[in-house]
């Protein structure tokens, strides 16, 4: 529980800024302060939930009694290492943060499915879903199988705490950031590692690249749309990259030094006998995201 001092202190910093007319001898305006400031610390329960469900297993701390975070083995000291979120502690975060553990690669269309009379106007709904057939679609029916126990999410399609917890870091700081070349490049490389990558077609796309196999975490990323992207851009996802792929540039892009680090094209005098093996993009390799 955060401490009473702690609670004051906060209380004290909001009426603090009211405006010099109210500050000086308006202690009624203070005192009105006080309690919309009061209510809103709800006693200190938010700090409560940061130190419970901590994200970050190699910067943990708490709140002290000046509000400042405390970090072992930082600048700040005093801090406890034991509240790193698990379990359900993370099911919980995951809702704050606005993505479950849960994952499937079963694409919901048109399963046959009980509707009410209310409902039957409407169909199909979402996940489209029809019923028995009617006058009116007789000849036009639409399905593509029913749905089974194996198709629905369980237990057995989630996440565990420790690629959860990795996927809510990344949605925290997807959450926050700017969007920028560079900042998408830091969550990548600092989340995910050196096997992810993303570079711009210069036509308001990302193609993400994705070396080597896929992990159940970024399969999970993949299938959630989560990739980051600024607005309105689109994404390619392009996996299963295990060498170097043949491509073409322009004259154009040669000259403003764009190239790709999995590209390579036709070979030189200085190269030809030294080219690297080499793979072909194919659409099997390419996944549109939006």
């Amino acid at each position: 529980m955060a401490s009473a001092a702690l609670i004051e202190q906060l209380i004290e910093y909001y009426v603090n800024l009211l405006i010099i007319q109210y500050s000086g001898n308006q202690p009624k305006a203070q005192a009105t302060v006080a309690l919309l400031a009061s209510e809103a610390m709800a006693s200190g329960i938010f700090f409560d939930v940061m130190n419970a469900y901590n994200l970050i297993p190699s910067v943990t701390g708490t709140w002290d009694s000046g509000g400042s975070w405390d970090v072992p083995g930082s600048a700040w000291d005093g801090a406890s290492s034991e509240n790193i979120a698990v379990g359900t502690q993370l099911d919980v975060l995951g809702k704050y943060v606005g993505v479950d553990r849960f994952y499937t690669g079963i694409d919901l269309v048109n399963y046959f499915g009980l509707v009410t009379y209310s409902e039957a106007g409407l169909l199909p709904s979402s996940p489209p879903v029809f019923g028995c057939l009617t006058y009116a679609n007789f000849n036009s029916f639409s399905y593509n199988g029913t749905l089974i126990y194996p198709d629905v999410i369980t237990e057995n399609n989630a996440l565990t705490d420790t690629d959860y917890l990795t996927l809510l870091r990344f949605m925290i700081i997807c959450n926050n950031m700017n969007y920028s070349a560079e900042a998408i490049d830091n969550v990548l490389y600092d989340i995910l590692g050196p096997n992810v990558r993303a570079e711009s077609g210069y036509n308001m796309t990302l193609t993400y690249f994705f070396v080597g196999a896929i992990s159940t975490l970024l399969s999970t990323i993949i299938f959630k749309g989560l990739l980051p992207a600024p607005e309105a851009v689109g994404i390619n996802v392009v996996q299963g990259i295990g060498e170097l792929l043949f491509a073409f540039t322009t004259y154009n892009m040669i000259a403003r030094g764009i190239s790709s680090p999995y590209a390579y094209g036709f070979s030189t005098y200085a190269d030809y006998d030294t080219l690297p093996i080499q793979q072909t993009l194919t659409y099997s390799n390419i996944t549109p995201q939006a």
